[in-house]
């Protein structure tokens, strides 16, 4: 069972080369709409999720050209979806894509500025000329601007505060101006916004709220490896650093078109990202069967288990892809279909203590064939408390046991788990100056 859930879709891209468009427009329709509807409720069904604690986040690309006329097929469509889900606009989120900049509307309010860098138009409110129609008609607010940082407050009841960040401030109309960044202020304005929303008086909501940023661009460690490249977060590891530090710990993103699952112990914040929902045949490219280029759409819910602790992540991607009859089930291309993770740090230490904390990395290296997998613990805290414990033991319900006595790396290791009914982290502390500390903790259930 679940308390409450997310419906994460990205790059819906409406346009010219749409399932909308592309196919039949009853059959298209029918893709984005209603066989999605029926899938997403035949889940939250299951999970015995209410419907008054589902929300819709939408991170990015909801245009391919930034259209006005894309923008009038996007809002149908999503508020069909949300129609038909329960969904009201409260308890919708959505950022900006790179393609939500309207290029010639950039390129004319650039001109008429006199400025001769392209760079001068990035903070130019024009270029997101109909993405903020959409965005007030929609969900009755107004678009703050080119890289801002917003508060979607409907998120509150459902057990998580969450912020939408533009990452979109460096595109222009040029072409090579499709990477994203996140300002070190805009950083800022969104941990200032997340404090807002714990601290809210009217909501009650305390320090258990997930905090989660929502953007477009991948703000996945593999992005910091590819500082340069147009497809990426630039400073990403910068960015994750900044808004882990301010409280968030998850990191929802779209833009690559795919689904991803990552985590970082060094900086922190899990992040996850997903397919294309809306992109046809002709332009989506996910795999290749033989010579055979197969586009494949998807989508992903996030589910927050009753514990409040765990989440469940459940990827979807249409079957067969680029088939006008197709319908919407498992995805198990790039793994398991469904993978609980921890989003949070895990609470250690107890009054008199020293003051430490759990990291639990992301599960990998799954084997389903032996059902192991290995999972990266660590220990965390400020230096005067590493250095009261002079070595970290661990061990887990397969019998694995790891020694670490390095405080600059965080007491930091690896663990091959079973898939036991008893997924136990063991920790022993040796103390330098007091008795061994020893804690349990239940790891999430393995993948599916």
């Amino acid at each position: 069972m679940s308390r409450s859930a997310i419906i994460h879709i990205s790059d819906t891209e409406f346009g010219e080369f749409d399932r909308v468009q592309s196919s039949s427009r009853q059959d298209g329709y029918a893709l984005c709409v209603e066989r999605f509807a029926e899938d997403v409720s035949a889940i939250l069904a299951q999970e015995q999720v209410p419907s008054d604690r589902v929300g819709l986040v939408v991170t990015g690309d909801i245009a391919y050209y930034g259209a006005r006329e894309e923008y009038e097929t996007a809002l149908r469509v999503v508020n069909s979806m949300t129609d038909r889900l329960h969904i009201g606009r409260e308890r919708i989120a959505i950022v900006p894509g790179n393609h939500d900049v309207n290029w010639p509307a950039c390129k004319e309010a650039f001109d008429a500025s006199g400025k001769s860098n392209h760079k001068d138009a990035e903070s130019l409110a024009e270029k997101h000329l109909h993405f903020s129609r959409f965005f007030r008609e929609l969900l009755g607010k107004e678009f703050p601007g080119p890289g801002s940082a917003f508060a979607f407050p409907g998120f509150l009841p459902m057990g998580f505060a969450l912020v939408g960040i533009d990452s979109t401030l460096p595109c222009t109309f040029d072409e090579t101006d499709n990477y994203g960044r996140v300002l070190d202020s805009t950083a800022a304005k969104a941990g200032v916004l997340l404090r807002g929303l714990k601290e809210s008086a009217e909501t009650g909501i305390d320090d258990a709220t997930i905090g989660i940023v929502a953007l477009h661009h991948c703000a996945t460690p593999q992005a910091d490896r590819h500082a340069d490249d147009n497809s990426y977060l630039h400073e990403a590891e910068d960015a994750r650093s900044f808004l882990t530090e301010a409280g968030f710990e998850l990191f929802i993103c779209g833009h690559e078109h795919r689904q991803g699952s990552s985590g970082d112990l060094r900086t922190g914040g899990k992040v996850l990202t997903t397919g294309s929902f809306g992109l046809g045949i002709g332009k989506l490219v996910e795999r290749y069967e033989g010579d055979q280029r197969i586009p494949t759409n998807r989508y992903q819910i996030l589910l927050l288990k009753d514990d409040a602790v765990n989440m469940e992540c459940v990827l979807r991607r249409l079957e067969p892809p680029g088939n006008a009859s197709s319908v919407w089930g498992p995805d198990k291309e790039q793994g398991p279909e469904r993978f609980i993770f921890m989003p949070r740090l895990q609470p250690f230490s107890a009054a008199g203590e020293p003051e430490v904390r759990f990291v639990i990395g992301t599960p990998a290296a799954f084997d389903r064939k032996e059902r192991t997998f290995a999972v990266e613990v660590a220990l965390e805290g400020a230096k005067d408390s590493l250095e009261r414990i002079r070595k970290v033991t661990y061990s887990a319900s397969a019998g694995t046991k790891r020694e670490s006595t390095n405080a600059r790396e965080r007491f930091r290791t690896q663990l091959e788990m079973s898939d036991s009914t008893d997924r136990v982290l063991g920790v022993e502390l040796t103390m330098r100056d007091g008795p061994p500390i020893r804690r349990e903790v239940q790891l999430p259930p393995l993948p599916s």
